[in-house]
């Protein structure tokens, strides 16, 4: 009966951030760039290359971000449709900025908005 030492996941993961920072931080900056353009392709619905402004929450959001609309709107987001077309270009800054933004839900939102149904 032998026993295994086997080290912690979290142990593993320091380790493999701290021999190659820059192949991890490409690999999660690759992971936001084929969010952005899988989901650009999603709502570009003419295949011309452009995007409704109005869409521009629900592209970022399907990135896996929960912008505020207040976000949304600071960041060139429309209100109306056929107002404003956006080139993918233009969106990789709005999702950035949307990224960095500390106006987004969390967990205690979600909670307030559940004691809503639970009279």
């Amino acid at each position: 009966m032998g026993t295994s030492v086997r080290s912690s996941p979290s142990i593993v993961v320091r380790e493999q951030r701290g021999t190659n920072n820059s192949k991890w931080l490409s690999l999660v900056l690759r992971k936001g760039i084929d969010a952005i353009e899988f989901a650009f392709d999603v709502y570009d619905f003419k295949g011309d290359g452009n995007v409704d402004a109005f869409y521009a929450g629900d592209l970022i959001r399907a990135c896996n971000l929960n912008p505020t609309l207040k976000t949304i709107n600071e960041v060139g987001g429309q209100s109306e449709k056929g107002k404003k077309m956006l080139s993918k270009a233009e969106v990789y800054p709005m999702y950035k900025a949307c990224k960095d933004s500390k106006d987004q839900g969390g967990f205690h939102d979600f909670v307030e908005i559940l004691k809503l149904y639970d009279k």
